[in-house]
Formats: C-alpha cells, sequence, structure tokens
C-alpha cells in the first residue's frame, strides 16, 4: 500500500521547469511515514525535498495555513543548477491544490548567484520572480489552503520585498512540507538540477495552522540526488527551528 503511494505520488508531481517553480508533489508526506522525527532517513531514493513533514493519512488532518522563517543562505555555484527553500501545503494522496512559497537561490551560471520566488499555487506553477532579497536576509514565507482558496506569501524583512499572491478555489489539504526542494532538470523529472553549495539554512517560527510545528508529529526528510546531492534537517528545537545541512 505504501509503495503504491510513493509510485502515485511521484507520477502526480507536476514536473515543471526552474522557469516557473519547483518540482515538489506528494512524495514527502508518502514515502517516509515510518521516519521518526529527529532521525535521518536511511537513503532514499531521488527524493526532491529535505526537511519536514507533518501529515496524517489514517485521520486526516485539515491544515489550513503553514509558515517558517528562514535565513537565506549564502552560495557558491559550479555550473548552473537551483534550489527553493520554504514550506508547502497539498492533498498528500493526490497531490491536489499543491501549494508552495520558496525563496530560489538560482546558480545561473558559473560563480553566479541570482534570489527569486517560486511559487506553487492550487496545483499551478506561477512564473518565477527574480527578487530583492539577498544572502543573510531573514525571509517569511506562507501558504494557506481552505474554503476560500489558496494563497503563497513571501516577504523580506530586511528589504521590505513582497511577493503575494492567491486562488479563490475551494481547497483542502492534509499535509504540510517546510524545508527545501529541488527544481526539476527534465520532463520526466528523473532528475533535480545541480545543486549549490551551501552553508546551513536556518528555519524557525515553523507553524501549522498557528501551531508549533513540533506539535504535528513531523516525519523527517532527506533530500537526495546521489551521494555528494543529500541535505536533510538537523533537530527541531523547540518545535519551531531546525536548521538544514547540505551533506
Amino acid at each position: 500500500m505504501e509503495q503504491n503511494h510513493c509510485e502515485l505520488a511521484r507520477r502526480a508531481g507536476h514536473p515543471i521547469t526552474r522557469a516557473v517553480a519547483l518540482v515538489v508533489g506528494a512524495c514527502f508526506a508518502l514515502c517516509l511515514v515510518a521516519t521518526p522525527a529527529g532521525a535521518r532517513a536511511g537513503n532514499p531514493n531521488k527524493n526532491p525535498v529535505g526537511g519536514y513533514a507533518a501529515f496524517d493519512l489514517s485521520n486526516p488532518l485539515v491544515l489550513t495555513s503553514s509558515s517558517a522563517d528562514v535565513v537565506v543562505p549564502s552560495a557558491t555555484c559550479k555550473k548552473k543548477g537551483a534550489i527553493g527553500f520554504g514550506v508547502e501545503l497539498v492533498k498528500a494522496e493526490t497531490a491536489a491544490y499543491l501549494t508552495r512559497a520558496d525563496v530560489g537561490v538560482d546558480c545561473i551560471a558559473h560563480k553566479q548567484v541570482e534570489y527569486a520566488v517560486y511559487a506553487y499555487l492550487d496545483g499551478t506553477a506561477e512564473p518565477s520572480e527574480i527578487a530583492s532579497i539577498h544572502a543573510g536576509d531573514t525571509v517569511e514565507t506562507a501558504v494557506t489552503c481552505d474554503g476560500s482558496g489558496t494563497s503563497v506569501s513571501v516577504h523580506d524583512v530586511n528589504t521590505g520585498f513582497t511577493y503575494a499572491e492567491s486562488s479563490a478555489s475551494t481547497a483542502a489539504c492534509d499535509a504540510t512540507q517546510i524545508g527545501g526542494a529541488g527544481v526539476c532538470a527534465n520532463a520526466s523529472c528523473s532528475k533535480q538540477e545541480y545543486l549549490p553549495e551551501f552553508g546551513a539554512v536556518a528555519f524557525s517560527d515553523a507553524l501549522v495552522n498557528g501551531e508549533a510545528l513540533g506539535g504535528f508529529d513531523p516525519v523527517v526528510e532527506q533530500y537526495f540526488e546521489g551521494n555528494k546531492n543529500q541535505f536533510g534537517p538537523g533537530p527541531l528545537e523547540g518545535g519551531t527551528a531546525f536548521t538544514l545541512d547540505k551533506t
């Protein structure tokens, strides 16, 4: 049953290119059910996300909002690539209502880094937008999913840059992911874009339905695209803070 869920999620992952947004899908919630919080996942196969996920497939929670503050990492680039850091809400079993807001770290060329907003709104990729965001800034990322529709927002508290989009289509989500997500490198999403080199990425004030992420019994995700392309979260401190570390 669990394997069937994973295969469904991979097929429903809405492959998209860096020009529009991230590849996310629902496999974060479906393939890591047995991974306890605070422990590293054991060599997952081509997992495109890393961070914490919260959900309840046996008795679905109605998750209406998810948010977290991200300290934008400095990055170095050996070639073109991309990664995003932020939050997501989705209906896990079908990948419907996929809504995500991220700070995008783009390697646009060798040694050249550009920061952008990546967004997915109610299952639709929004055009990426180059943003007034810099390494070291604190950025508030937030998404909603409820009877009024879905929304995404990204706000840099240092520069004042704000991005916000919404959809009025009714939505119901039962899973959230907070952390990093890869970008499709091909049409089938069988590969992710080159992963930029970055240090620890600090997440804080991670909330679900306005409450601490830790209260939702979150599970750990380990981004895995090969032995030299991995990152995952450290311990969840105070239920709301953690760091992502590239390994």
